[in-house]
């Protein structure tokens, strides 16, 4: 049932809404020169690589992807001429930005900007097609999905799109589109490889499609940027990164906290590896007891994407809503006693926690986005206001403890090859940035409290009896 209709506000929730939106459009108004689309941090990385590999050039080699980069980034960390970014992505990644670098980068930033909010709102009106309420999915998705996502001008909204109507497909008994459509979340491997998983372990009307769609993402890799570039990737890129980031203060992953408290980085990323691991072996149990307890096979490719951002190797602020889609769906099932504190897991992983540190105008858009989560999903009043007075004193907590600004990395000649590869370079790069501090850390609390509830709770659910739960959304 699609739910995007069937629910009116009474009037008394109006007033609250229009009272939170109008303060949530003054919040954003007050960004200045830090809205989201002003930013896109990561765009340049990827849109340089998309150039490179336009005039037939590796995406992975330090140049040309620096002098691009000097080019178009602004900025203290880009006065010195030795820093780049790498665009780690896997190769297939690059051709649409291939073909955006035939814009001026300010064009080519609006139109992905817009991409990924139409990319947000139709991912909430895929989830309201699988029977979800659709204000509850576009405010668990808006600030995470949304906002951070522009903000960095990431690529995962388009991967979280595939995930879902892969999901919705499934549901429907289109097993060779809910294949393809699974396939095309790796453009981001470490969320869509376990999704991916799932499905071929669960579906096996899809396996066909699946091979066919790997197959073609291969053949189109391949043609992007050749062979040896490809291997590249695989053998280089991707474990370089991993090495590069062990220790630096956005990452969530296990690996990053083993790390950062003194582990040595080789053991603190064999922990994360084997804790991936274990995550993925519990979202794939996960996914088909769940899916079966409650009759929806969505859960076998959403819980093992939402399940890879818990611990592991490489986990971002970008990588979070991953884990958005699947809580929706659990919101929407778990049994009574545990449905708000399901709900309170999907909030703390909703809202950005190190946006709302650093950016005091996100008070209010994440009090909006609560208070829709809340609402759609028929939550008591009371209980909905205990929620917003909880999560409105913890957002002022965390703002109070701003930390502050980083120190510029010490670079120097000679610390990488300028004809080397990008892994290399930003290994040697990262490990002169700042690691993590207290006061950061302190705006990852509530996103690990989130998934450990996440967690928790599916673990409570699974062994029960399996039957279909009522549904109470």
């Amino acid at each position: 049932m699609n739910r995007l209709s069937t629910r009116w506000p009474s009037l008394a929730t109006t007033a609250l809404m229009a009272v939170l939106a109008i303060a949530s459009v003054h919040d954003l108004v007050r960004l200045g020169d830090a809205v989201p689309w002003s930013k896109a941090i990561d765009l340049p990385d990827f849109y340089c690589a998309g150039r490179a590999v336009a005039h037939g050039e590796s995406p992975y080699g330090v140049e040309p992807l620096r002098s691009c980069e000097h080019a178009i980034n602004r900025g203290s960390l880009w006065r010195n001429p030795l820093y780049l970014v790498p665009a780690p992505q896997p190769p297939m990644d690059f051709l649409p930005y291939a073909a955006l670098s035939f814009l001026t980068y300010p064009a080519a930033r609006i139109v992905a900007a817009v991409a990924i909010a139409a990319a947000v709102v139709v991912t909430a009106l895929a989830l309201a097609n699988m029977g979800l309420p659709f204000w509850a999915s576009l405010g668990a998705l808006a600030l995470s999905d949304g906002f951070v996502e522009i903000s960095q001008g990431q690529i995962v909204p388009f991967a979280l799109l595939s995930l879902v109507f892969a999901a919705l497909m499934l549901e429907r008994g289109r097993h060779w589109i809910a294949g393809l459509l699974c396939v095309l979340t790796m453009i981001e491997p470490h969320v869509g490889g376990p999704a991916c998983a799932g499905l071929f372990l669960y579906s096996p009307r899809s396996r066909v499609a699946m091979i066919v769609g790997i197959a073609g993402l291969v053949v189109v890799s391949v043609a992007a940027v050749g062979i040896q570039a490809c291997v590249e990737w695989a053998m280089q890129i991707i474990p370089g990164q991993a090495l590069a980031e062990a220790r630096l203060w956005n990452q969530y992953s296990l690996t990053a906290i083993l790390a950062d408290a003194g582990v040595p980085v080789r053991v603190a990323l064999a922990a994360g590896t084997v804790c991936f691991l274990v995550m993925l072996c519990v979202g794939l149990w996960l996914g088909k007891r769940l899916s079966i307890r409650y009759y929806s096979p969505a859960f076998v490719v959403l819980a093992p994407a939402a399940f890879s951002i818990v611990g592991g190797t490489y986990v971002h602020v970008v990588e979070l809503p991953a884990a958005i889609p699947f809580l929706l769906l659990l919101v929407q099932h778990v049994a009574p006693r545990l449905r708000v504190t399901a709900l309170i897991s999907l909030v703390l992983i909703a809202i950005p926690w190190p946006f709302a540190q650093a950016l005091k105008a996100l008070f209010f858009p994440s009090l909006l986005a609560t208070f829709l989560i809340c609402w759609d999903f028929g939550v008591a009043a009371k209980t909905t206001a205990a929620i917003l007075i909880a999560t409105a004193a913890a957002l002022w907590g965390v703002a109070l403890h701003t930390p502050p600004a980083l120190p510029l990395p010490r670079l120097h000649s000679g610390l990488y090859d300028s004809r080397g590869n990008v892994a290399t370079a930003w290994t040697a790069i990262a490990g002169n940035e700042a690691s993590m501090d207290v006061l950061r850390v302190i705006a990852k609390i509530p996103t690990w409290l989130g998934l450990l509830a996440m967690l928790t709770i599916s673990l409570k659910e699974a062994p029960e009896p399996l039957e279909p739960a009522t549904n109470t959304g």
